[in-house]
């Protein structure tokens, strides 16, 4: 599908700033994009592909004065060796991105099946599946995919880390800890919730997985019944520092010996609420990995 986009477009998927895109157009020629009756620039597919290359090459140490002077296939073959010696990360992110971009569904998930079938699972998803989820909220914003769109590939992502726990649930019955995992009401962006539950797994966790936008009655009510040795969740921005410690205080009051482990997302001071005992903030999968 062609693309029409903007500066605006093209600095949001490359990282690379507008001003700085206008200078190397202005100063290097690196792109020729086409201008409406009241001189707007518009981009295409190509153009997106070759600044998302010229980005590679740049944050890989090449001068954007040298990038210039490569002719296209040049610009391929430089591109190539980075890829050769690092396969990871932001190659195959920003080839992801072009699939969505370019509704090529088929080589979406025949790539990202392959990237499961020759790299650890956990590399997969925190390098490359995370930051595509993150990703495709910011193109359902800036309108360039549809929310069917968006909603395809959360889906699918989410399909990969369930089908990845059941793999370890199989393999593993001699669970001595459980886990209860949830998001609290109007909270439903769950895939970092669901990687928490693959962690726990690979860890030796029973697991029980409520989900999205649990009240905190139906909460409390669960937690009597099942009595998990730690609670899981993750929180986003419609948390603010006090609102985030009368919620915690409630859960600590009603299960004073239960571990809370807290995933957030955002500027609220995670020291103080650290002090409250048996509770744990986190804010990188790492720091989960070390403590649960």
């Amino acid at each position: 599908m062609p693309l029409k986009l903007s500066i605006k477009d093209l600095e949001l998927f490359s990282g690379i700033k507008a001003h700085t895109l206008r200078v190397w157009e202005q100063r290097y020629n690196i792109l020729t994009p086409s201008r409406s009756d009241g001189n707007i620039r518009s981009y295409n597919n190509d153009d997106l592909k070759k600044i998302l290359n010229v980005s590679l090459l740049n944050t890989n140490g090449y001068k954007i004065s040298s990038i210039a002077k490569l002719s296209s296939i040049e610009l391929i073959e430089k591109v190539k060796i980075i890829y050769s010696n690092n396969p990871i990360e932001n190659i195959h992110v920003k080839n992801l991105k072009l699939c969505i971009l370019e509704q090529s569904i088929e080589k979406f998930k025949h790539d990202v099946n392959t990237l499961i079938n020759d790299l650890p699972f956990e590399t997969v998803f925190e390098k490359i599946l995370l930051p595509i989820s993150k990703s495709i909220r910011l193109m359902w914003q800036a309108n360039l995919i549809s929310m069917a769109q968006e909603q395809f590939i959360l889906c699918f992502i989410k399909q990969k880390l369930i089908s990845q726990t059941e793999k370890i649930e199989t393999n593993n019955q001699n669970y001595f800890k459980t886990a209860l995992l949830f998001l609290p009401p109007n909270e439903t962006y769950d895939v970092d919730l669901l990687y928490c539950n693959y962690i726990c797994k690979t860890k030796g966790y029973n697991t029980i997985y409520i989900g999205q936008s649990t009240s905190l009655k139906d909460l409390c009510d669960f937690i009597t019944k099942c009595l998990p040795d730690s609670i899981i969740s993750a929180l986003t921005l419609s948390f603010t520092q006090s609102t985030l410690s009368g919620y915690i205080s409630t859960l600590k009051q009603k299960f004073p010996n239960i571990n809370l482990l807290i995933d957030v997302k955002n500027s609220v001071d995670i020291k103080q609420i650290n002090k409250i005992e048996k509770v744990i903030m986190f804010d990188s999968f790492e720091k989960f990995k070390k403590i649960i």
